[in-house]
């Protein structure tokens, strides 16, 4: 990591759990990629995670919900160990990283209308209820997020 990320200001993660990785593969990344960028100078890192930590009412998250999908459950539940891992053990990191949480729909095929929402802890929905952002809009707001930070070493949330 530290030779690779040499001379970079910023890194990006958007590593997906690949079926049958151990649970803890998200908090193993984490460790290597902060350890690696602090080591190469990087002062900033961006992990694309999930939605399922997100609170959608007080003291229950995403996951915590009965309709969330059970296909979505082992990946989820790596992401919730990474964000915990990084606020737990990652506080006080030389490398400035925000978690970025997208809306609980990621829609694939979207428009890109270069408007989005951020936030935190909290689910953001539209007033249909739904919790939705393109690639292409989350793609600027991470870009946004780079250019213009906003979050340190927290999590961030984007939805349209």
């Amino acid at each position: 990591v530290a030779e690779v990320a040499a001379g970079h200001d910023v890194a990006v993660s958007t590593i997906h759990i690949v079926p049958g990785a151990p649970r803890s593969y998200l908090v193993d990344v984490n460790t290597a990629l902060l350890a690696g960028l602090t080591e190469a100078g990087v002062g900033r890192l961006l992990i694309a995670g999930g939605a399922a930590s997100l609170d959608v009412a007080p003291g229950v998250r995403l996951i915590d919900t009965p309709d969330f999908p059970d296909a979505y459950r082992a990946p989820a539940l790596a992401h919730l160990d990474a964000l915990a891992d990084l606020l737990a053990n990652h506080k006080d990191s030389t490398v400035d990283w925000v978690f970025a949480s997208p809306a609980a729909f990621l829609d694939r095929n979207g428009p890109r209308t270069g408007e989005y929402r951020a936030g935190r802890d909290q689910l953001l929905t539209r007033a249909d209820g739904r919790s939705h952002i393109s690639y292409a809009d989350l793609a600027i707001a991470l870009v946004d997020e780079i250019e213009h930070p906003r979050y340190h070493r927290e999590r961030a949330h984007f939805a349209d």
